[in-house]
């Protein structure tokens, strides 16, 4: 990045919404997630690391959706179960991986 784009990066986040922001950091973060991820020689290991960032993004939108109404949270309730076969077989029940296959909880 050349020293004149770096000053427009720092000087344009003052003019920016919410949202900009947000998708900025939600990339940024995206960047960051995946070269960290990559940096993990072993598929297996790879696999199991990128199945906790989801089931823990999952599990994030569940704390977040338990705020709401309980009319806008019937899809999250039919998926929650699922959510729990995914920490199971993180934790090294590898059965689990049958369940998660079929999409059924």
């Amino acid at each position: 990045m050349s020293r004149d784009a770096g000053w427009y990066r720092v000087l344009g986040r003052r003019h920016e919404t919410h949202l900009q922001r947000e998708l900025r950091v939600v990339a940024d973060l995206d960047e960051w997630s995946r070269a960290k991820l990559y940096r993990v020689r072993q598929g297996g290991w790879r696999a199991d690391a990128t199945t906790a960032i989801a089931a823990s993004a999952a599990e994030e939108t569940y704390r977040l959706t338990d705020q709401l109404p309980d009319w806008q949270n019937k899809t999250s309730d039919m998926w929650r179960s699922n959510l729990q076969h995914v920490w199971g077989f993180l934790a090294g029940d590898r059965s689990q991986h049958y369940v998660l296959s079929r999409g059924g909880g």
